[in-house]
């Protein structure tokens, strides 16, 4: 049987390597797009958001750890949680297809995808994004990690959202900068 202590840990794991492959996609991804005269905008900021995500790991596991992080609802519910926000995120890499990524690249000329979650909500990956980040430590008593990084989130998602509509607007979509809500992003960017 498994200590309840390990599940914190487990759940990390299978998370991390369901990011591992959504990094594999990206990059495939990313050659594609670059093969055909598209261009990444925002790099550095990219970065940024990559080390961020590093440290709420690496947070949300020592929290964990100094905690003895049990985890505080029904391992089923905590399953069909994380399946549901796996599942909407791979809805929206499925409708995004070759143009999903975990920066921003953009393609001239593509068409804008009107389809999957793009067809109703603005950025559905960040808003699962929004969601997992303070909810999955949250759910393993992780209060300090999901607070700190729930608040962090918030500003790197609206840094990279206005970002994203700098490079809409780049592309010839009309998307005003000065209002990053206002775009549907239903194409090319996560």
């Amino acid at each position: 049987m498994i200590h309840p202590e390990a599940w914190a840990y487990i759940f990390l794991s299978l998370l991390g390597m369901e990011r591992m492959a959504e990094v594999l996609i990206a990059g495939r991804n990313s050659q594609w797009i670059l093969r055909r005269g598209g261009k990444e905008h925002a790099g550095p900021f990219s970065r940024v958001i990559f080390f961020v995500h590093g440290l709420w790991f690496m947070s949300f596991a020592l929290e964990a750890w100094l905690r003895g992080a049990l985890p505080l609802i029904d391992l089923r519910g905590l399953a069909a949680v994380a399946i549901a926000l796996q599942t909407l995120r791979y809805w929206c890499i499925a409708a995004l297809g070759r143009f999903w990524n975990t920066r921003i690249m953009v393609l001239p000329g593509a068409p804008l995808i009107r389809h999957g979650l793009y067809r109703w909500i603005k950025h559905p990956n960040y808003l699962i994004v929004l969601v997992e980040i303070p909810l999955y430590p949250a759910f393993f008593g992780c209060w300090f990690t999901a607070a700190l990084f729930g608040l962090l989130n918030i500003w790197v998602l609206k840094k990279r959202i206005g970002q994203e509509n700098l490079a809409l607007q780049s592309a010839g979509s009309g998307c005003p900068p000065s209002n990053p809500w206002q775009c549907r992003n239903r194409f090319y960017l996560n």
